[in-house]
């Protein structure tokens, strides 16, 4: 026999908790304590974080919102960052994976446009410019390549004797004191490396195994003032000199390369290099120099000499290497060079891909359009050449026993020019009258001074009988190669 009892609340002896029956349900206020909670906790609120003890089921947490940042421990599960917004950058750590930067905004560059801004280094694994525009005449150094050789690419031998000689175009091979002797020559062998057409080698083919303290040998280009002024050396803004190069050698060993300014007051910085018999490309890099009593002058006199030691004596090779700009002293200066003349056995120095540019970034090397670097260098030195008798060199007039010429010129010149003639000429004029002579031709000018935009140079040959006033041919007189050669070099 079934019975109900029928109620609408029940409260207990405390008064702490009731049920309340309605036709909807039971509705308990107070505290609930159970073993066991079976159904949906869709509704439940407010429970206190103390109560939840044990391993939680796996759920879903998209309804999860205000999640306090300490209550979130251990690691968490990889997620998708897709709908993750106003994330503080200093809650960024660690190393980013690779992403598609088609979509990154505000980093100060221009992605996707015909332009990128921005500030700083930029170092990339190839570059491909739409137009050289600014990127172009990077490099100081003139014929670094060693392409260039209007004296000849094999001429140089048993140079030595404390002569300072010019070989390859702008580059000199400057001995003093030294006994050793060598031979330079325009490489072109198949070992060039990343393709280059032409080294410059140096033999040692006289040995200087015993050094005196004065002795020195260095490769050296000079360089003007107007051409360095990015530099801006000797100011507050003054910029880093990064200089690459390849060499190789049999002597191997440390080596020295040296940076002297050579405007106001002088000043040096040297910096060693490893040297094997395999091509390297060497960088290096110098720091600025904001001294100002060392500024250079916006001018075309020698403001730097960049210069590759090959031998160096006890006077510059001893002491702390000068690795800071410092006024100028040979002490210090070429620390720790080996001697590459101590033997003349298969004794060779290869150098080529010179470059010097400002900055603390070597960029490959720059090359140059053959015309436009014979061009440059055509700046210091030009050479005319006439082979077998009656070339004709140019129309001259006589002044008394002298000749007087006039040249003109494909580029105009650093400065007034030294020139020289090896072999005869000879003068010819009206009626087949010929005067021979081999005196040392000299530059003439008139006015106040020398014009350096000038392109027309008048020269005197001396030494020839000629009548006053009259017009002449200059002419080659010998069967064998004669020439005309003008030297504005430092």
């Amino acid at each position: 026999m079934a019975s109900e009892i029928r109620v609408n609340k029940i409260i207990n002896r405390s008064g702490l908790s009731t049920v309340t029956f309605s036709d909807d349900g039971a509705i308990v206020s107070g505290i609930v304590s159970a073993t066991v909670y079976t159904g949906s906790g869709a509704n439940l609120t407010d429970l206190p974080a103390g109560n939840l003890s044990g391993t939680l089921p796996a759920i879903n947490a998209s309804n999860l919102t205000n999640v306090p940042a300490a209550n979130l421990t251990g690691n968490l599960p990889a997620i998708s960052a897709a709908n993750l917004t106003n994330v503080p950058a200093a809650n960024i750590t660690g190393t980013l994976p690779a992403i598609d930067g088609s979509n990154l905004t505000g980093v100060g560059a221009s992605f996707g446009n015909s332009s990128v801004n921005t500030s700083g280094i930029i170092t990339a694994t190839a570059f491909v410019p739409t137009s050289q525009g600014t990127l172009a005449n990077r490099n100081k150094l003139y014929n670094g390549d060693m392409r260039i050789s209007q004296r000849g690419t094999s001429a140089f031998t048993n140079v030595g004797n404390s002569a300072n000689t010019y070989t390859l175009d702008r580059w000199k091979l400057y001995v003093q004191n030294s006994s050793a002797r060598f031979q330079i020559e325009k490489n072109t062998d198949h070992t060039l490396p990343d393709g280059f057409t032409g080294s410059m080698r140096i033999s040692c083919t006289t040995t200087d195994t015993s050094l005196a303290a004065t002795d020195e040998v260095y490769l050296q280009q000079s360089l003007e003032g107007q051409d360095v002024m990015d530099f801006a050396k000797g100011t507050p803004s003054a910029k880093q000199y990064t200089l690459s190069f390849y060499a190789r050698s049999d002597k191997t060993g440390t080596y020295i390369v040296r940076l002297l300014g050579r405007d106001n007051t002088t000043s040096n910085c040297s910096a060693a290099y490893t040297v094997t018999n395999s091509w390297t490309r060497h960088v290096i890099t110098f720091p600025a120099d904001t001294a100002s009593n060392r500024k250079d002058n916006n001018d075309n006199g020698e403001a730097l000499r960049v210069m590759w030691y090959l031998v160096a004596g006890s006077g510059i090779n001893n002491g702390t290497l000068q690795t800071t700009w410092a006024n100028s002293s040979d002490t210090g200066a070429a620390t720790g060079q080996v001697n590459f003349a101590d033997n003349n056995s298969n004794r060779d120095f290869y150098i080529t891909g010179c470059q010097l540019e400002a900055g603390p970034v070597a960029t490959p090397f720059e090359y140059v359009p053959y015309p436009q670097q014979l061009s440059r260098c055509k700046r210091y030195f030009q050479k005319f050449t006439a082979y077998g008798d009656h070339h004709h060199f140019g129309v001259a007039r006589a002044e008394s026993n002298t000749a007087r010429t006039g040249i003109v010129v494909p580029v105009p010149m650093r400065a007034l020019p030294t020139v020289a003639c090896n072999g005869s000429r000879t003068f010819r004029g009206d009626g087949g009258y010929n005067s021979e002579s081999t005196s040392t031709p000299s530059m003439t000018y008139s006015g106040t001074g020398w014009d350096s935009n000038s392109n027309i140079y008048t020269i005197d040959f001396p030494g020839h009988s000629l009548n006053h006033n009259q017009m002449y041919c200059l002419m080659s007189k010998t069967t064998s190669t004669n020439a005309l050669t003008l030297d504005s070099e430092f």
